[in-house]
């Protein structure tokens, strides 16, 4: 080969040499790019502010819950629990709701971002379909006599997979089932536990509950006698007397005045039924 063509050759892979190592340099480039935006994108939607709607004391207590835009039944929940001097955060305002894993990734995230003593008490309740009726001294008194690290709702169906029915432990009332949706205890145990289970944002919550408290034995405990939440699925207003002197609903069953009324499944006239009684009705 002469050198000329030698020369020619060189030249030739040194440009294709070169073109190669842009169009390389130019892919990593839109690679990283493309995975920043997908971060940036992921935390906007997962981004844990929170909006304050503070009380006299919230230092001991704060209820938190989730609801991307706002709406009758948060105005409802707003009102009851400022009516009782409890302060309420909610998250996710704003935010895309993607799946029921999305609230506990939010609510995790938040209370990450807050530094709080993992021993502080809290409770967590759906957004748009709970009313509080209590206190919080009276909600911390009754938590008190659970003596657990956290407490969730329990009702008379078990959802979403009914064939788990036969691995609950028994109960002293129908109400035998977890409930995801009202749940009160330590920040630090909530923490760990929503941090164990792995939620990803399509998650049925319920179910991710539901299966840590039957392979956990003893971490979370039940509600069974509704001193803190009643679920109304399957209830009626007969279920229920009403006190007059205290404006307060008691559960006949357990002979308790349960502090949050959940209106879950099909039990939402039920559940706008005793906000009528309570004066709490939608507007």
């Amino acid at each position: 080969m002469s050198l000329p063509l030698v020369i020619l050759v060189m030249v030739l892979t040194a440009l294709a040499t070169a073109a190669w190592s842009r169009r390389r340099y130019r892919h990593r480039q839109h690679l990283r790019l493309a995975q920043q935006a997908m971060q940036l994108r992921q935390q906007a939607n997962q981004r844990p502010q929170g909006v304050h709607f503070p009380a006299g004391d919230a230092s001991r207590l704060q209820v938190y819950t989730v609801a991307t835009r706002p709406g009758p039944g948060l105005d409802q929940l707003m009102a009851s629990c400022h009516r009782a001097d409890l302060g309420l955060t909610v998250l996710g305002l704003g935010n895309h709701w993607e799946g029921y894993g999305n609230k506990w990734l939010w609510t995790l995230a938040y209370l990450k971002s807050q530094d709080l003593p993992p021993d502080a008490l809290m409770v967590f309740v759906d957004g748009y379909d709970v009313i509080n009726t209590a206190r919080p001294e009276e909600l911390i008194a009754k938590f008190r006599q659970f003596n657990a690290r956290v407490v969730f709702s329990a009702e008379v169906n078990c959802y979403p997979d009914e064939a788990l029915a036969a691995q609950y432990p028994p109960s002293p009332t129908r109400f035998r089932y977890l409930n995801a949706g009202a749940a009160m205890g330590h920040v630090g145990d909530f923490m760990r536990i929503i941090e164990r289970i792995g939620f990803g944002v399509t998650d049925d919550d319920q179910r991710g509950f539901t299966r840590y408290f039957l392979d956990h034995p003893g971490e979370i405990t039940l509600d069974h006698q509704s001193l803190l939440f009643v679920s109304l699925f399957r209830l009626g207003m007969e279920d229920f007397e009403w006190d007059a002197a205290q404006q307060r609903f008691i559960l006949v069953e357990t002979g308790h005045q349960p502090c949050f009324l959940h209106g879950n499944g099909t039990s939402a006239p039920l559940l706008q039924a005793m906000a009528q009684r309570l004066s709490l009705e939608l507007q």
